[in-house]
C-alpha cells in the first residue's frame, strides 16, 4: 500500500527477486509495522517501508539496524547497496551510506544509489 497508494505509483514491481530474498518483518503488538527485503549478490537492502501511522517513532531506524546486522552476519566483508528516495538520503547517510550515483527516476520517484562499505 505504501508504494502503490501512498506514493501513487501503480506500476508493477515484479522483479523476480522475492523468492530468493530474505524478508524482514517488523511487528508492533502483533501487527505488521515495517518491512525490508534483503538480497545477495550483491548485498542489497530494498523495499524498506514503515506504516504511515507508525512513522516518527524510530521504527525505521530499528528496521535498518536489524537489516544491517543481518547483512553483516550473513554476508561478511561485502558492501551493502540500496536505492534511496531523495528525501531519505539523510536517513540512510546516518548509517554510513554514501551516494554513488546521480539522481534517477524510478516510476516517477527520484532516487540515488547508495553504498555502505564493509569496513564502515
Amino acid at each position: 500500500a505504501i508504494f502503490v497508494v501512498e506514493q501513487r505509483s501503480p506500476y508493477p514491481d515484479l522483479d523476480g527477486l522475492d523468492q530468493g530474498a530474505w524478508h524482514l518483518l517488523l511487528r508492533v503488538e502483533g501487527a505488521l509495522a515495517g518491512y525490508a527485503r534483503l538480497i545477495s549478490p550483491p548485498v542489497r537492502i530494498g523495499r524498506v517501508a514503515v506504516a504511515a501511522e507508525l512513522r516518527g517513532h524510530g521504527l525505521g531506524r530499528r528496521l535498518m539496524e536489524e537489516a544491517l546486522r543481518f547483512c553483516r552476519e550473513r554476508y561478511p566483508a561485502q558492501d551493502i547497496v540500496l536505492a534511496a528516495q531523495l528525501p531519505l538520503v539523510p536517513f540512510y547517510s546516518s548509517f554510513g551510506f554514501t551516494v554513488i550515483s546521480e539522481p534517477y527516476e524510478d516510476f516517477g520517484v527520484m532516487h540515488v544509489e547508495m553504498r555502505l562499505g564493509w569496513t564502515s
